[in-house]
């Protein structure tokens, strides 16, 4: 997977760098030593020189990262409140939706008490039959992977070294939300670590309401990971455990593929 598109700005400056080319070139092979050569150089210079301001003087269009981050918060909140309500105190997993005629499709599925995928017949987003009692409703992370899939072209491989390098490629390059991301297996768990993160105070607000947010309904960026896992290991996958380090805007997060 390559990284983000180029904005409208940076293709004006590539332009620009390509027109001055063409036109040192154009110079270079007249071979003209009068006003018509001195112009061809002259013209090539301006384009250089504009393309090299449209690139430091032009402002990133976008909404602030701390904003952003904000936005997920309420909603994941509410959600992790009725499943309470509910009776619901467990992590939640995300796994491929047994009632879907289309493949591919995930659901979060928060169960009362131990992890046992939702049996019987499709029920509604608060499922209940016989040894089956749940909340079933999208990943928080669907839309971005639906994005990702349709912006970027993300393939998602079924070997673990590749879904790895996948999940660090849509961290550090197609969403630029983190500095570096480490990744790595211990026994049935996986474990990674995001440095610097950009959206760390939707983090502090989330686990300012309750930190067990995190683990029954995450926000989208770490249901975002647990998806694209899902989608290369085929099978359930939770986030067991969250350490936040805000000093360093570090997160270390502990998925569980064990159920």
């Amino acid at each position: 997977m390559g990284v983000r598109a180029p904005g409208e700005h940076e293709k004006a400056a590539i332009a620009l760098f390509t027109l001055a080319l063409v036109l040192l070139v154009l110079a270079f092979l007249l071979g003209r030593r009068d006003l018509v050569g001195a112009t061809l150089v002259l013209c090539a210079a301006a384009a250089f020189f504009t393309a090299i301001l449209l690139l430091t003087f032009t402002k990133e269009s976008g909404i602030d990262p701390g904003i952003a981050a904000l936005l997920p918060v309420e909603g994941a909140i509410t959600i992790c409140s009725i499943a309470g309500e509910l009776g619901l105190q467990e992590r939640g997993y995300v796994l491929e939706d047994p009632w879907s005629k289309s493949s591919g499709h995930l659901i979060h599925w928060i169960a009362a008490g131990a992890f046992q995928p939702p049996q019987g017949v499709y029920k509604g987003i608060f499922h209940a039959t016989e040894g089956s009692y749940g909340m079933a409703i999208e990943p928080a992370g669907a839309p971005l992977l639906k994005w990702l899939k349709g912006r970027h072209a993300l393939q998602i491989p079924e070997v673990e070294e590749g879904i790895f390098i996948a999940m660090r490629e849509v961290l550090e390059d197609a969403l630029e939300l983190a500095d570096a991301v480490s990744i790595s297996r211990v026994n049935e768990d996986i474990v990674v670590e995001i440095q610097g993160f950009r959206l760390m105070s939707g983090c502090e607000a989330v686990r300012s309401a309750s930190p067990r947010c995190c683990t029954m309904y995450p926000c989208p960026v770490c249901s975002l990971l647990a998806c694209i896992m899902v989608k290369g290991m085929k099978k359930p996958v939770a986030l067991a455990e969250v350490g936040v380090d805000e000093e360093h805007r570090t997160l270390k997060l502990l998925y569980s593929s064990s159920v």
